[in-house]
This record gives structure tokens, sequence and C-alpha cells, in this order.
């Protein structure tokens, strides 16, 4: 009966559950491959820290506790580049490739999953929506190798540069920040050696911007009216890209550590490739240890604020925070309603954004604290760390292979709180079923500001 009455729980599992409980499943089970003597070379790593690498892959991070390119084989490698894949495009989106590929027919309770997976998609359509977002992710990650390869086959030779290519092309789209560059130009490098490169930062760049925007943006079919929330994302993303190269440039022109050493058109690419990777990517062509202060707090607001909803991108994203200020100006003004581009935004939407903003940061400010007490380091670097993780951006300061066993799973943590999604999680946790008040209290007025 007990048995009976377990899978009876499984198969009626909610589609969050299932979201949470198959990410779970794949970081355990990338953790006991990349266990294996053919996954790593020379010593293996400690149990915690293969399960830190295998959350930072699937949650698409981006931080390390060792040179990728140095510690793992080839197989280990692609291992950490399927768990990226799967990772970016989320589980239920491979599931659904093997459907296609076996002519399956995709049941209600996937389409559902797969709808949760999305940031709350419609289920009508979700099927052509999702054979639109894997030949769109195929076709962007090719061009991207292809791209990259211009440059790394001549650096590296053809088999290796090849590699390098897709894993990086890979890794950009999915905005995981792992790369395989190897200690040729310094373990931890990322693509510093690269700042120069107007190819390389552009190419990586527009991967970024592609995975960032999320599948609703451009997996949708052209329509003549521009959704709302496309309309949303794109402005944000445009702002906040802007802002950010010219707040880098500013902040960092006279640095010789950072732009002070390169010429005026490579400060503004290197600024530019900054503030798109920042908001979630993990890539640097700048070192992140030699920011001045400025930066690294310009730095840890972006990857707080993140991608966009339904994207490879972590953060609490782009509509949240800009949803967040605007119900703020609304309110100021007296207005009753929410509206933006001639379109009225529902109190629930306006609510649900602020309730993740601020669990975020309080999230944020707890992790910020207990790092403080325990993590052993500069207070800044290691506020650094937290907002990278939560954020699934993956920058650092160079502090995450020494930090002690206990900040690394609060890293663990907040990685997977920030891929999963801090709302999903609590609705996992928290609720089984929305409920209705059938009787509503007396309303009392309070005192603000």
């Amino acid at each position: 009966m007990r048995r009976m009455n377990f899978w009876y729980k499984l198969r009626h599992l909610s589609s969050v559950r299932i979201i949470i409980g198959g990410f779970l499943l794949i970081i355990l089970l990338g953790a006991a491959i990349l266990s294996l003597p053919i996954a790593y070379k020379g010593e293996p790593l400690s149990i915690l820290d293969t399960v830190f690498t295998t959350t930072s892959a699937t949650c698409v991070t981006g931080l390390v506790v060792t040179d990728t390119a140095q510690h793992w084989t080839v197989f280990g490698q692609a291992v950490l580049l399927l768990l990226i894949q799967v990772g970016g495009l989320g589980f239920m989106a491979v599931i659904t490739l093997f459907s296609f590929i076996a002519r399956r027919r995709i049941t209600l309770k996937e389409r559902l999953v797969i709808s949760e997976a999305l940031s709350g998609v419609e289920v009508g359509g979700i099927v052509h929506l999702m054979r639109r977002i894997l030949f769109g992710t195929l076709l962007f990650e090719c061009i991207g190798a292809v791209l990259l390869s211009f440059v790394f086959i001549p650096d590296f030779g053809v088999a290796s540069g090849i590699w390098k290519s897709i894993f990086i092309s890979v890794s950009a789209f999915c905005n995981a920040g792992f790369d395989v560059m190897g200690d040729t130009h310094g373990a931890f490098s990322s693509l510093v050696p690269y700042a120069e490169n107007i190819l390389v930062n552009f190419t990586v760049c527009g991967l970024i911007i592609m995975g960032g925007l999320g599948f609703f943006v451009w997996g949708r079919p052209t329509k003549k009216r521009m959704p709302l929330h496309t309309k949303i994302v794109l402005f944000v993303t445009a702002i906040l890209v802007v802002g950010g190269t010219l707040l880098y440039y500013l902040l960092e022109r006279q640095n010789p550590a950072t732009l002070g050493n390169l010429s005026e058109g490579e400060r503004v690419l290197a600024a530019f490739f900054q503030s798109v990777t920042t908001r979630t990517a993990g890539f640097n062509t700048v070192s992140i240890a030699d920011l001045t202060i400025q930066s690294k707090l310009l730095t840890m607001l972006l990857m707080f604020i993140g991608g966009s909803p339904g994207s490879t991108a972590g953060g609490v994203k782009t509509v949240t925070v800009f949803l967040v200020f605007w119900g703020a100006i609304s309110t100021l003004r007296g207005c009753k309603d929410v509206t933006l581009f001639h379109r009225r935004v529902s109190r629930t939407a306006v609510l649900r954004a602020m309730s993740v903003t601020a669990v975020a940061f309080m999230i944020s400010m707890v992790s910020v604290i207990f790092f403080i007490c325990f993590g052993g380091g500069d207070p800044i670097d290691l506020a650094f760390e937290v907002f990278s993780a939560l954020g699934t951006v993956g920058l650092g300061t160079g502090l995450t292979p020494f930090l002690p066993p206990i900040s690394k799973v609060l890293l663990i943590i907040l990685m997977f709180v920030g891929r999963v999604g801090i709302m999903s999680l609590a609705a996992a946790v928290l609720f089984k079923e929305e409920k209705t008040n059938a009787v509503r209290m007396p309303e009392e007025k309070v005192m603000l500001g």
C-alpha cells in the first residue's frame, strides 16, 4: 500500500517540484560521472568540490574550484558541457528533444512542466515553441562556434581550436561562463588574452545577449504587435548594456590593471564586454580582482538584476526589476494602475515582482553576513561571491577555491536557488495549492515613509 502511495505521489508531483527534482538529479548524476577516473587528471577532487562543480555547470553559473582545462580530461569537459547545455535549456527541453527524435507524443503533464520551466508561457502552442527554441539554440551555438574557430584554430591548432570554439559558444549562449582556455595565459584568465580581439568580443557578447533575452523574445513567431513582455525586455536590456558600458568606462579608464593601458577603442570594447557578461555570463576580458571598489559594487548590482525571464540567465530578471521600479514611480505619482507602453500591468504581477526582489535582496544580505563571519577575506570580495552565485553569473575575484567547506555549501545552495528561481522554490516548499480566503479580515491603515 505504501509503495502504491509513493508512486501515486510521484506521478502527481507539481510541475515546480518536478523541475527542482530534475535539476537535483542531474547535479548528483553529473557528480557521480565526474568522480570516475576517466573524467579527471591527477588527483580527484573532494566530493564537495565535485558537487560544487556540477552544481555550477548545471545552474549555468561558472564558479570553479579548479581550472577546467587543467583538471578535467576531454571526457570530463564534455560532461560539463552537457550539464551546461541541459542546465541552460532546462532538462525538460532535452526530454522534448528526445521525444521529437523518437516521434513520441508529448503528454499534457510534460507540456505543463515545460510551461513552468519557461516562466509560465501558455501551454497552447508549447510544442511548436520548443521546436523553435531547440532549432534556434543549435543555430546560434553553431554560428558562434564557427566564428570563434577563426581565432582559436590558429592559436591552438585544429582539434583543440574546434573544441574550444564549441565549448565557449555553448557556454556563452547558456550564460554559463565556463571556459577551457587552460593555463596558456594563466589559470582562471577566461578571455583576458582576447580583450583586444573584436571578433571574439562581439561573438561572445552576441551569444550572451541572445541567450539572456529569453526564449519568449526570439522563439515566438513574429506578430504585427510586439508583446509588452518583449518591449520591456529589449528596453531594459538596452539601458543596462549602454549604461553599464559607460559606467565601466568612466570607473576603470584610469585603472592600469584593467582598462588603463588599453587604447581608447579597446577601452570601450572591454567596457562593453564587461557590461554584457556581468549580468549573468561570467566571462571576463579584464581582471575582476583588480576592479576598483566602485566597479565591483556596480558589478554586484548588475549580477543581482541578471537576464530576462524564460532565458538561460539568472538574477531576479530585467522585467522584475523594471516592474518594481515603475510600480514605485506609479505609486508616488498617485496612479492607481501601472501602465507601460499603453498597456496596463496587473497588480498581481507587480506584487510578485516586489516579492521576488525583496526576498532575493534579503537572501543576499544574510548570505553576505554569513560569508563575512566564516569566509575569511575582504568583505567586498566575499559579497561579490554571494551575488555571483545567486545571480548564476560565475565572476569571481579568485576566492572560490580557498573558501572553507561551509561557505562552498552555501554557494551551492545559492546557485541552485538562483537557477530554479525564488518563487518556484517557495511554491514547491511552502504551498501545496493556491488558497482563496473565504473570509476577509477588516482593513486598517498603517504608516509608511
